[in-house]
């Protein structure tokens, strides 16, 4: 792939955001796509040369090998963009952790973009065409590879999609109005996400030894300098995080006065773990460890 910047040839243009919220009741007036569980890229192709943008404007081009024959299928076109970076790991589900990892320089993984809008062609800016118009151009395309693909998406049923979504553990929908317009850098109700699962960034002040070998970690939420504890991660735990803890073991848990699990080692709160649970809970059910980092 030959990088370009695409203020040279083609617009730069920021990737459409996503508000959280219900199934719209306009079902029928509706089209569904998976939420995948990935980083958000602009792809810019014009005439052979490739260029694949994050949400924040880093050029993930060069990380990317995988996607050189997009481009030369691409070859006569000048288009941009607008998909999914994901690595499909186990089961069929989209790994979150195996990707950040791929992207950051190491572990492995097939990434696959998965291509959902078009916001420019035939030397024009799209984005105002109504939603459904920019998909039948998107299909005309023929976007299909070993590593980059068109996503699919149905037409209403949104209550029997998003059941069948959970039951494969998958982190929800996205429900995006036929009619709606792309709307560069901004949030709209006409685009949505309605998800099975939540996340976010809490701090690790301990771990659990579980009887059948597994471990657990005792999360929490820091606000003024106190944490706080939130919960128990139990799902994707693995040896290599708890030896990593046991370095920063402490004999105080570092968590704000509240009852603990017994048998609780405590460690200073310096890794940063990204988890996601059920959406709607109080507590951190099925909660699941994405991702960390050190503080």
């Amino acid at each position: 792939m030959r990088p370009r910047s695409p203020s040279s040839a083609l617009p730069t243009i920021r990737p459409m955001l996503l508000e959280s919220g219900d199934l719209p009741d306009e079902d029928d007036r509706y089209l569904y796509e998976v939420k995948y569980d990935g980083w958000r890229s602009i792809v810019y192709a014009d005439k052979g040369a490739l260029r694949i943008v994050s949400r924040r404007g880093n050029d993930l081009t060069p990380k990317l090998p995988e996607l050189a024959s997009m481009a030369a299928h691409l070859k006569r076109h000048r288009v941009i963009l607008d998909g999914e970076l994901v690595i499909i790991g186990d089961h069929g589900k989209p790994d979150f952790t195996a990707l950040s990892e791929k992207m950051l320089g190491g572990g492995r993984g097939q990434v696959c973009l998965m291509l959902f809008d078009i916001l420019y062609q035939r030397d024009e800016v799209i984005t105002t065409l109504p939603l459904q118009e920019r998909k039948r151009r998107l299909a005309d395309l023929e976007l299909t590879g070993d590593s980059w693909r068109t996503a699919s998406y149905s037409v209403g049923n949104g209550a029997a999609l998003l059941a069948a979504s959970r039951e494969q553990n998958l982190e929800g929908l996205v429900a995006k109005r036929l009619d709606s317009k792309y709307s560069p850098g901004r949030r709209t109700a006409h685009w949505r996400k309605v998800k099975n699962f939540e996340h976010r960034e809490v701090k690790i002040g301990g771990w659990l030894a579980h009887s059948d070998g597994t471990f657990g970690v005792l999360v929490g939420d820091e606000t003024d300098g106190r944490l706080d504890f939130a919960g128990v991660v139990d799902i994707g735990i693995g040896p290599r995080l708890i030896e990593v803890l046991s370095t920063i073991e402490q004999p105080r848990t570092p968590f704000a006065p509240t009852a603990l699990p017994k048998g609780t080692h405590h460690c200073l709160p310096r890794v940063i773990a990204d988890i996601q649970w059920l959406a709607g809970a109080d507590s951190l059910r099925h909660a699941r460890l994405r991702a960390v980092r050190i503080d």
